[in-house]
């Protein structure tokens, strides 16, 4: 009975630890590439934005939403990479899921947060994305590709831009 604990426990963790890490798609031409879904929504300020407008350029999209503590604890961390971001050719985005306006407004202005937030405030680009729950970041190449995800909070803006920088030479590329 005890082994049984130890070892659901052991599985429990590592499923949380391999959920919590950046997950690259294949690089193989072999296998097919999977182009990001398409949306526009409005910000937070009015302003619309299509994905698709975007291509060129790599882009983060951060799904997250207010009541979510994961995404609360990562907040700081996406405010400092944003605002102390070098690499302005990478487009970060966060999309909250299913909060209404008033909330998001009221969350973003506590949290001192300026980075652009759009609202699917009926979570229907969170399910054309297939997310299991937020925090959910997605690494859209600058084709419109999807290059990477990853399931849970970043713990650090060095969390982040380690991820960036792993991936960079694939969110830029042409063909």
């Amino acid at each position: 009975m005890l082994k049984q604990k130890w070892y659901l426990i052991a599985t429990v963790a590592l499923a949380i630890l391999l959920a919590s890490t950046l997950t690259a798609c294949s690089t193989s031409k072999k296998e097919k590439e999977v182009i990001a879904p398409d949306f526009t929504l409005q910000t937070t300020n009015g302003e619309t934005i299509t994905l698709s407008k975007l291509r060129g350029q790599p882009v983060m999209l951060i799904f997250w939403s207010i009541n979510c503590a994961s995404c609360k604890y990562q907040e700081p961390f996406l405010e400092e990479f944003y605002a102390k971001q070098t690499n302005k050719s990478l487009k970060l985005i966060t999309v909250n899921a299913g909060d209404p306006l008033f909330a998001v407004e009221q969350h973003a202005a506590s949290s001192n947060m300026t980075f652009p937030i759009l609202l699917d405030t009926n979570r229907k680009v969170a399910r054309d994305y297939g997310l299991p729950g937020v925090p959910v970041t997605v690494f859209v190449d600058s084709r419109g590709y999807i290059t990477a995800y990853k399931i849970g909070p970043f713990q650090s803006r060095e969390d982040i831009e380690k991820a960036v920088d792993s991936i960079w030479s694939l969110l830029t590329r042409t063909s």
